[in-house]
This record gives structure tokens, C-alpha cells and sequence, in this order.
């Protein structure tokens, strides 16, 4: 555990490495784990402001030296909010396929930081138990006829990239993935289909490095059963997918309850720059 002005200068050195400032209210939300309580907001609020390394300004808070990223928030915010229509369509396609539970836009998108306006757009389907490598395909086939799946990193600018799968079984992270990145990854996923937070709810360990996030209220997801011969066309859907990538493999890691399609190692490339800026600030 580190003290409070640690974890604050950790706090924001992490979001530094995305070029992003915090509202006061999302650094609470996202602090750090400390070895002292952050108390109530108004106590954060005034402890924040006699830090030295901290500057409040235009209701954000960042590092000293980090003054430009005020200019650069505002046009990723602006950027970000030009991809509404785009996320409006995931949404009507995918609410047609009935075994989708949730979908959530993740990566930059999901916290307003677009670097451009033609970024393609992080997705992370959550499917009915049984059933992700057949919703795969659909989902394929309804995205690539209007011109909108990325298949390859060549593929046209502001596409849709399905880079994370999930299964309602599969949802909690297992304990060797668990990480700040990790943590970060799943609090700040944005949910645009679905009831309720399922994944937040399924991950509550968070807490571990995030105290400060609000939970759901605790629920029980409902098991869903399939039909033999849905489980089977699933398991068919599968091994057919898994031979096709077989040769193009490289880092993703793919089970019949879970894909993850990310070829590089983002999480080792941040957690390297977050040292480095902290060590930046270290007295």
C-alpha cells in the first residue's frame, strides 16, 4: 500500500500514459489503493488541491508538466462524440441477435479519448452460454455486408473491432489475469447493450485495486441451457474458426467459452510507461 499523495500521483501518472486529465470525480473513482482513506469526496476534493505535484484547473486535475493534456482532452471529447451515430448502429444490429446478452464499447471510446475521429470502434460481445462461436459468425456476416467488420489492421478506417468475446460463463477474469490494467479494463468498459453491468458484477475483485468503485448490487446471472443441437452447431462453429486462425495465430487466445484477439501486448507497454512516469514524481 502506498500513502494518499502516492496513490493520487499514481493515479494520475496512469491516465497520463493516455493523454487524459480526470474530472476530481473520476480520479475518486479511480483511485489507486492507499494505505489512507480518501474519505468522503469534499475531504478528496480539498486534500487533492495542497498536493504540489497536482494542478486543479477547468474542473480537471493533472500532473505538474501535464498542462497540454487540456487542449487534447477537448478535441478526443469532440472526436469521441462524433462516433455516437456509429456506436447507435452497433447497437441496432447487434439487439437483433438473440443470443447476445451485453455488449460494451471498450478501449478509447469507451472514456471519451479517441485520437482521431476515424478510430475504429473496440467491442466486447458477451454471449448466452453455449453459443459464442455460432453469435460470432452472425455477428460476422451482418457487419462485413455493410462494410463495417475489421478483419485486418489494413481495413478501412472507423470499422468495428470484435476484439473480445465472452461466454455468460466466462465472464470473471481468472485470478493470473487479474491486474491495475485489468481493473482499469473492465470498470471503464461501457455498456450500451444489456439490463445491467454484468461484467462489473462478475468482477468485483476490482476492488482490490480500484476501492473507491461503486459496485452493482449484487445478482445472480440466470444459467441459460441450450438445446443439444445449438451446443453442437456452437462446438461445429468452433473448431472451424480455431482451424481457420490456427495458422495466423499470434498472441490471442481463443476456448469455446472465450476469444481475446489482441496480437499485441498492450497491458506490458503501459504498466512500463505508468513506472516510468511515477519514478518522474518520486522524491
Amino acid at each position: 500500500m502506498v500513502s494518499f499523495s502516492q496513490a493520487v500521483i499514481s493515479t494520475l501518472a496512469y491516465s497520463s500514459v493516455f493523454d487524459a486529465p480526470l474530472s476530481v470525480s473520476t480520479l475518486y473513482e479511480r483511485m489507486i489503493a492507499s494505505d489512507t482513506s480518501s474519505g468522503s469526496f469534499s475531504q478528496f476534493k480539498e486534500k487533492i488541491t495542497r498536493l504540489p505535484e497536482v494542478v486543479c484547473k477547468d474542473d480537471m486535475v493533472f500532473l505538474k508538466g501535464d498542462d497540454h493534456l487540456l487542449e487534447v482532452r477537448k478535441a478526443r471529447r469532440e472526436w469521441s462524440a462524433q462516433k455516437g451515430v456509429e456506436v447507435t448502429r452497433i447497437v441496432h444490429i447487434l439487439k437483433k441477435i438473440p443470443t447476445i446478452t451485453a455488449v460494451y464499447i471498450t478501449g478509447a471510446l469507451a472514456v471519451e479519448n479517441v485520437s482521431s475521429v476515424h478510430d475504429d470502434i473496440d467491442v466486447l460481445v458477451v454471449t448466452k452460454s453455449q453459443t459464442l462461436w455460432f453469435t460470432r459468425i452472425l455477428v460476422i456476416l451482418m457487419t462485413s455486408v455493410i462494410g463495417k467488420y475489421r478483419l485486418h489492421d489494413t481495413d478501412g478506417q472507423n470499422s468495428w473491432c470484435f476484439n473480445l468475446w465472452l461466454d455468460q460463463d466466462h465472464l470473471q477474469l481468472p485470478q493470473k489475469d487479474r491486474s491495475l490494467y485489468t481493473a482499469y479494463e473492465v470498470v471503464q468498459a461501457k455498456l450500451v447493450v444489456g439490463d445491467s453491468n454484468i461484467l462489473l458484477d462478475e468482477n468485483r475483485w476490482v476492488k482490490e485495486y480500484l476501492p473507491n468503485i461503486t459496485l452493482p448490487k449484487e445478482s445472480q446471472l440466470k444459467p441459460t441451457t441450450q438445446r443439444v443441437s445449438i451446443a453442437f452447431l456452437n462446438k461445429g462453429a468452433y473448431y472451424i474458426q480455431s482451424r481457420y486462425m490456427k495458422k495466423r495465430k499470434t498472441r490471442e487466445k481463443v476456448a469455446l467459452g472465450y476469444a481475446f484477439f489482441h496480437p499485441r501486448d498492450t497491458q506490458e507497454v503501459v504498466m512500463k510507461k505508468w513506472q516510468e512516469k511515477k519514478a518522474h514524481y518520486s522524491p
